[in-house]
């Protein structure tokens, strides 16, 4: 069987963007006949199949402080964990939870029940 980059001559002459459309339709069946195997899917909707979360995790790691927008390796680290660290430190100082004022210890948060661990599975 002929694959799609065969059928339409994949070659260095066409433009990058012509090798990643071949490639994606390359990839698509594939995708589905493992998915089909291991989940026993009948279907797949392309329409979702996107990178526009990725693109945009990688807009914030560009954005977050640096000298240029595309950060070697070890950059790219201490972005996430600068990133990841001022995510956190937002949420915690904008959640509603309740201060502990002079209180020895937390409060209490409840034990799940076994009808809510059975619910997880």
């Amino acid at each position: 069987m002929k694959t799609v980059a065969d059928q339409l001559n994949l070659s260095a002459t066409n433009l990058p963007y012509h090798n990643g459309i071949i490639m994606s339709c390359n990839a698509v069946p594939l995708f589905f006949a493992k998915l089909k195997e291991e989940h026993q899917i009948e279907f797949v909707l392309t329409r979702r199949l996107n990178q526009d979360v990725l693109e945009q995790f990688f807009g914030l790691i560009r954005s977050v402080e640096g000298l240029h927008d595309d950060p070697h390796v070890l950059e790219f680290m201490h972005r996430f964990k600068r990133l990841m660290l001022s995510s956190n430190t937002e949420l915690i100082s904008k959640s509603r939870l309740p201060r502990n004022k002079g209180k020895t210890k937390p409060p209490e948060i409840a034990k799940p029940t076994q009808s809510m661990l059975g619910q997880m599975h």
